[in-house]
C-alpha cells in the first residue's frame, strides 16, 4: 500500500501508532470510531488536514481525487512531540465525521483562460445628459481688453489700423418690411394641390403609346395605367396621353361644321375632335382603368369669348364646352383635356401642353378657381361647398382677369397668383405679383426667367421685378399712364442664350450691352 508523503514523515519522527479497532470489509476499512481516545481521535484529523492540503497544492494534473488508503494507517503514540499534532487545548472539538465539509478540489489549468469576475455596471444615469454645445466662433477683440490667451506679437509694419469706436455712430435705421400679397378668397379654401407634385414619370409613360398602336380602349387604357397605383397618377397619364394623341377639329369648329355625337372609339380612330370628342374619350378610358368619372357639359370661357360690357343685359345660358370630373382622395376633382391638350392662337390651332388644367393644378381651391371659367349646366356640378355655388349672373359677372399669352400657361405662372387680378387698372400706386406653380412650392432665380414690366414712356419701363418668398414682386406708380396697356413679360434671350436662370443682377449688368428678346406674359388695361 502506498503511504502519502505527510504520513511518512510523521511515522519517522514517531513511535509506531496504536492499532485502531477495525473491522476489513471487501472494499474498504470500517474504524470503530466510538472505542478511539479523544487524542487519536485529534491524530487522525490532523493527518486528514495535512494529507488533503498537500493533495490540493500538489503536481498532479488530473483532476479526480486521491483515493483514501486501503488499509488504516497507523497512528502516532499520543505522548508525541511532533508539531503535526496541535494541542488539544486550542483545538475546538470536530464536527461529526459522517457531516464534515472537505475542501473543494483543485484547480487544473488545461489551457483555457478562467473568465476574470466583472465589476457591478455604473449605475444609471436618470437622464441623458445634452450633447456638449458647438463651439462658437471667436468674438472680435475688444479695444482696450487684452484677451486670454494673448495673441503673438504683430510686427508694427503690418498691423491693421486700430478699431473704430462704433458706440457713438448713428444706428442704420430698419428696413420697412414688405407686405405679403393679399390673394382673392373666394368661398372656403381646399388645400388639395398637384401643382407641385411631380409627374414626370406619368407623362413619360404617356409618351410611349401612340393612338394609332391601340387596339381598343380598353387595352388602352391597360396599357397607360397598370404601372401606376394612385389615381392620381392614373388620371394624369390619360390626360397627358390625350395631349400626345388628340388634335382640336379647328378647322370644323371655325367652319361650324362640327358633327356632334362621335363616340370615343370614333376620336380613338380619327385622332380629332372638339370639346367633347375629348372629354367622351378621357371618360372611357379612365373608367377602363377603373376611375370614377363623368363628363360635364356646360359653357366655357374660352376662344371668342367676350365679357358683356358694363350696363348691358346678361346673355342666357348657352352650353359651349364639355369637360370632366374625378373622383380623387374622396372627392370630384374637376379638369380639363381639351384646353390642356392645346389651344387656338389667332385662328389656328397650337398643340402644346398646358398641365394647369389638370385637377387641382391651380393650388389652393382649385375648384374655385376652375369655376371661373366653367360653368356646367347643373349647379350641383360645380362641386364646391353649398354656400359657394353662385348662379349662371354671377359667373358671368365676374371679373375678367388680365390677359393671358401662351408663354404664361407654358412656364406654369399661376393665374390664381397673378396681381393685380382685375383687367383694368387704376391710375396710381399697384403693386404686380407673379409666381409659378403654387404657394406651396419656394420659387428660385436659378429655375426662372428674369420677369420685366413694360410700359412704353414710363419711368420704369423694363425694370425687373424683385424675388421674394411669395414671389416676384415690383411696385409701380401708374399715375400718369391713363388709357395705355400695361404688360408684363420675361427676358427670354440675353446675347442670344437661353436666359433662364440670369438673375436680376445678371440682367442690370447686360441692359443695353447685350442684344435681348422678350415673350409677354400677361397685359392690363390702365383706366
Amino acid at each position: 500500500m502506498n503511504i502519502p508523503d505527510p504520513y511518512h514523515a510523521r511515522k519517522a519522527a514517531s513511535p509506531k501508532p496504536p492499532s485502531l479497532p477495525a473491522e476489513r470489509g471487501d472494499d474498504e476499512t470500517h474504524v470503530d470510531w466510538a472505542n478511539l481516545s479523544q487524542e487519536d481521535k485529534e491524530v487522525f484529523f490532523s493527518w486528514l488536514d495535512e494529507f488533503f492540503a498537500r493533495s490540493s497544492h500538489g503536481s498532479s494534473s488530473s483532476t479526480a481525487k486521491p483515493a483514501p488508503p486501503a488499509r488504516r494507517p497507523a497512528l502516532p503514540a499520543s505522548n508525541s512531540t511532533t508539531d503535526t499534532a496541535p494541542s488539544t487545548k486550542s483545538r475546538p472539538r470536530p464536527p461529526v465525521p459522517g457531516v464534515r465539509s472537505l475542501p473543494p478540489p483543485a484547480e487544473v489549468d488545461d489551457g483555457e483562460q478562467t473568465p476574470v469576475a466583472q465589476p457591478p455596471p455604473p449605475p444609471r444615469i436618470a437622464s441623458k445628459p445634452p450633447p456638449p454645445a458647438a463651439p462658437k466662433p471667436a468674438r472680435p477683440p475688444v479695444p482696450g481688453r487684452q484677451s486670454e490667451p494673448g495673441p503673438p506679437p504683430v510686427a508694427w509694419n503690418s498691423r491693421p489700423a486700430p478699431p473704430i469706436n462704433m458706440s457713438n455712430r448713428p444706428a442704420r435705421p430698419a428696413a420697412a418690411p414688405v407686405p405679403e400679397p393679399v390673394y382673392e378668397e373666394d368661398g372656403e379654401v381646399d388645400d388639395w394641390c398637384t401643382a407641385h407634385r411631380d409627374f414626370s414619370a406619368a407623362d413619360e409613360h404617356a409618351a410611349m403609346f401612340p393612338r394609332e398602336h391601340a387596339r381598343s380602349i380598353a387595352t388602352l387604357a391597360y396599357d397607360l395605367t397598370a404601372p401606376f397605383d394612385d389615381p392620381v397618377d392614373k388620371a394624369r397619364v390619360i390626360f397627358t396621353w390625350m395631349h400626345h394623341n388628340i388634335a382640336y377639329d379647328a378647322a370644323n369648329f371655325l367652319a361650324g361644321t362640327v358633327k356632334h355625337g362621335a363616340t370615343a372609339e370614333d376620336t380613338l380612330r380619327t385622332g380629332m375632335a372638339v370639346c367633347e370628342g375629348y372629354s367622351g374619350l378621357f371618360s372611357a378610358i379612365a373608367l377602363a382603368a377603373g376611375l370614377e368619372v363623368i363628363s360635364v357639359h356646360g359653357h366655357g370661357k374660352g376662344y371668342g369669348y367676350a365679357p358683356p360690357p358694363p350696363g348691358t343685359r346678361l346673355p342666357p345660358y348657352d352650353g359651349n364646352h364639355a369637360w370632366n370630373a374625378v373622383k380623387l382622395d374622396g372627392d370630384w376633382r374637376l379638369m380639363d383635356s381639351t384646353w390642356g391638350a392645346g389651344a387656338l392662337t389667332n385662328g389656328a390651332y397650337l398643340q402644346r401642353f398646358a398641365a394647369n388644367h389638370f385637377c387641382g393644378a391651380t393650388g389652393t381651391g382649385h375648384n374655385l378657381e376652375f369655376r371661373r371659367k366653367h360653368f356646367p349646366s347643373e349647379p350641383r356640378q360645380q362641386f364646391v361647398p353649398p354656400e359657394s355655388i353662385i348662379s349662371w349672373e354671377q359667373y358671368m359677372l365676374i371679373p375678367e382677369r388680365p390677359r393671358i399669352m401662351s408663354d404664361f400657361e407654358t412656364l406654369r405662372y399661376s393665374e390664381a397668383l397673378l396681381q393685380p387680378q382685375e383687367r383694368v387698372l387704376e391710375p396710381g400706386r399697384n403693386r404686380v405679383v407673379l409666381k409659378r406653380y403654387c404657394v406651396h412650392v419656394e420659387e428660385t432665380e436659378e429655375d426662372a426667367y428674369v420677369p420685366i414690366v413694360w410700359l412704353e414712356g414710363h419711368p420704369r419701363h423694363m425694370a425687373p421685378l424683385a424675388l421674394y418668398p411669395y414671389g416676384w414682386m415690383i411696385d409701380l406708380d401708374l399715375s400718369n399712364s391713363s388709357g395705355q396697356v400695361f404688360r408684363l413679360a420675361i427676358v427670354k434671350t440675353m446675347n442670344n442664350q437661353d436666359a433662364l436662370g440670369a438673375c436680376r443682377e445678371g440682367y442690370e449688368r447686360a441692359k443695353g450691352r447685350q442684344a435681348m428678346s422678350f415673350s409677354f406674359l400677361a397685359e392690363w388695361d390702365i383706366a
